[in-house]
């Protein structure tokens, strides 16, 4: 990655990052926790009774929130841990459109990620759909890097490359 993309991709993550702050934090302690906030809670208190009543689908979520919720059990700390997800992955996000496009799609794409009402929503839940946005961008992350170190690896493209400039 050159400097200027660098510079580039921490610029358009700043923004997108603020934006996403200002969105996530605004209005997220106002209402009181919902059923199925309220479910996130208390399955803190004991995680293998969470485990086994789910299926174990949203046990991570509940195992980082439990810590977290050992500081204060306030709707908007709550709801906070979803926001620092959210922004978490937005570097991630950033990345994986830079990759499998350009620095320009990247940046168009991160601040839509940030700013777009679903992500905004859901960061200031207590649910774990946050998570869920953080876990897959670092699994396409994951995957394009593969992808790239394949294509870099294959003796293949070395011999077609070979044949196409002789």
């Amino acid at each position: 990655m050159a400097a200027s993309d660098t510079t580039v991709g921490r610029r358009s993550v700043a923004i997108a990052a603020a934006i996403s702050a200002v969105l996530g934090l605004w209005g997220i302690g106002n209402k009181s926790l919902w059923v199925d906030e309220a479910i996130s809670l208390a399955s803190t208190k004991d995680l293998v009774t969470a485990w086994h009543g789910t299926g174990g689908t949203m046990s991570l979520y509940y195992a980082l929130l439990r810590p977290w919720a050992l500081v204060s059990d306030s709707p908007a700390w709550i709801r906070s841990l979803s926001l620092v997800f959210t922004l978490a992955a937005l570097p991630f996000t950033w990345s994986c459109a830079r990759r499998a496009f350009n620095h320009s799609v990247a940046s168009i794409a991160v601040v839509i990620t940030a700013s777009m009402p679903l992500s905004v929503r859901y960061s200031q839940e207590a649910r774990s759909y946050a998570l869920v946005l953080l876990l897959s961008s670092i699994g396409w992350c994951a995957l394009l890097a593969t992808n790239d170190a394949d294509e870099a690896d294959d003796p293949r493209d070395a011999d077609s490359d070979r044949e196409a400039h002789p």
